[in-house]
């Protein structure tokens, strides 16, 4: 994937951008006011992320979600259209969580680094089920041009995002001088693309091995951004 394709299309904005909404969204149900309706919605989508962890998302049928969570079909169709509907408002609920990170403001606070590793915690939870539900949404991106489409606005909000974070880090006199910010952002965006792609399976990493990784990973992106004493991790040589 080439940079053009993620940067883009003019200088970003200095302020933040919304989350790219997914081309479903006018179609995604509302969620309920009422707190009974609510409450079978979200055992619905609890039900249903259990199955396509369990079978996978092919294998999940309404029928078996709907038996699942003790509901006729007929009540999870009036609540979604389809499966896929169900998998996508994961993902929106998703986008929701990761903008609500607001990692421009946070990487103003006292402490960069953790602020990183606790955005890339949020974004890459340890666990089976994270894993066979991300492994779910892969699948069905791969052969839906609409969503392959949508994969390439996240990558741009997350170009976005780290620009916006790192021209405040900068103008504060904060990175390296000579940091090429634009490049930086595309290769720590790409970076994180190839990471959420090939993550593991969990049963060959423990959780400890897992989350040092993923701090790692933090680290890199921290000592690529802040220059000197700025990207010192204590307890360690700058």
């Amino acid at each position: 994937m080439s940079r053009r394709s993620v940067e883009p299309q003019g200088p970003p904005d200095e302020g933040r951008a919304d989350f790219p909404p997914l081309p479903a969204d006018p179609a995604l149900p509302r969620i309920p006011k009422q707190e009974r309706s609510r409450a079978k919605r979200d055992a619905l989508l609890r039900t249903a992320a259990r199955l396509f962890a369990e079978r996978g998302f092919d294998a999940t049928t309404t029928t078996d979600i709907a038996a699942a969570a003790g509901v006729s079909v007929g009540t999870l169709y009036s609540y979604f259209q389809d499966k896929r509907q169900i998998l996508l408002t994961f993902m929106a609920d998703t986008g929701a969580m990761l903008a609500a990170l607001n990692l421009p403001a946070a990487m103003d606070g006292p402490d960069p680094r953790q602020t990183l590793r606790h955005t890339l915690a949020r974004a890459l939870p340890y666990g089976i089920d994270s894993y066979r539900l991300h492994r779910a949404w892969m699948s069905l991106r791969e052969r839906d041009p609409e969503l392959a489409a949508y994969g390439i606005e996240v990558l741009r909000w997350i170009y976005h995002e780290l620009l916006v974070a790192i021209r405040r880090a900068h103008a504060e006199g904060k990175t390296w001088p000579d940091l090429d910010m634009e490049r930086t952002c595309w290769s720590l965006t790409m970076l994180l693309d190839h990471v959420w792609h090939s993550q593991l399976r969990p049963e060959l990493l423990t959780e400890e091995e897992f989350c040092r990784q993923r701090d790692a990973l933090a680290d890199l992106a921290y000592r690529a951004i802040f220059s000197g004493a700025a990207a010192a991790v204590p307890g360690e040589p700058a």
